[in-house]
């Protein structure tokens, strides 16, 4: 058989990784535009998609898991590529209109304000998406085999970092060719253009796969309590968790990689703007940040 059910997510993974990396390359590059000489907008923007992730992931976790898989899989992957094509229309309808902007200050941010809502939105759907994809469907098409399991992760890994090497490339080289706004026009594109397909690979993997279709086990429901009762015992499961956390053995090499977060010079949009506002261009910006990729790659 030619395509198999494991072939196809693959072509799946790339496609999704593929619009991530190219708008998180690309979503860069406009908040400079937007702000220039600022790093305000690009700190409150990927801090606000860091809080949608904190608030919102642990809830679709949950409702992922309670969900049947073909609902789960294509309501994550609807809302993420949708909701990046909104962003990019807000941002692109900014760019294209800065003197009417000048005039109307409050519009403009009315519309950075939609982008970044609905890219944080998105960032939620892409970890659901990624969720649905690599730890529930590759574990039925695998019949949960440790090894071929194993290296399908493997694969994976290598086509996230491959499109990490690649993506930032293309990307620059458009924005740098032709404009920025039309970077954007390509990324509201691809991504309206990739939904359609991945749902039509999501349906074929579905035909092929009789375990997929297969209900998910059912947990037993919790007992019936009060609203007070459950806010109880969540923050109670919320204190135990942080007891058992800071009385583990791993707990110091935790909080010392948490740390470095916080001190290492990273290579991310941070830096990229800087570089942006230094003269240096989109094409040669998204260069360097597929070179910074390659060990990455090297490494998986």
């Amino acid at each position: 058989q030619r395509w198999t059910p494991l072939t196809l997510v693959y072509i799946l993974s790339f496609l999704g990784h593929w619009g991530d990396r190219k708008w998180m390359f690309t979503a860069g590059i406009i908040l400079v535009k937007i702000t220039p000489s600022s790093m305000r907008l690009i700190g409150l923007y990927y801090g606000c998609l860091s809080v949608f992730v904190i608030l919102l992931a642990g809830p679709l976790g949950a409702w992922i898991d309670f969900s049947p898989r073909r609902r789960a899989a294509l309501s994550c992957l609807v809302t993420q590529n949708l909701c990046v094509a909104l962003s990019g229309l807000a941002f692109l309808v900014v760019l294209q209109q800065p003197h009417y902007m000048q005039t109307n200050p409050w519009l403009q941010w009315l519309l950075v304000t939609m982008a970044i809502g609905a890219a944080g939105v998105a960032t939620v759907a892409s970890n659901g998406a990624q969720t649905c994809l690599t730890k529930d469907w590759l574990v039925e098409i695998t019949d949960g085999q440790t090894q071929t399991l194993a290296k399908a992760n493997a694969v994976i890994r290598a086509i996230d970092l491959g499109t990490e090497v690649l993506s930032p490339a293309f990307a620059g080289y458009i924005m740098a060719a032709l404009d920025v706004s039309v970077g954007a026009m390509v990324v509201v594109a691809w991504n309206i253009g990739s939904l359609v397909l991945e749902m039509a690979l999501y349906r074929r993997i579905w035909q092929m796969c009789p375990s997929i279709q297969a209900p998910k086990p059912r947990k037993p429901p919790p007992d019936s309590e009060s609203k007070s009762s459950s806010i109880t015992r969540k923050a109670k499961d919320w204190c135990n968790n942080w007891r058992i956390y800071m009385t583990h053995p791993v707990r110091s090499a935790g909080v010392a990689l948490a740390l470095l977060y916080m001190t290492v010079l990273a290579f991310d949009n941070f830096s990229r703007a800087y570089l942006y506002e230094s003269g240096v261009n989109e094409a040669m910006l998204g260069v360097f940040t597929s070179l910074s990729s390659i060990p990455g790659l090297l490494g998986s």
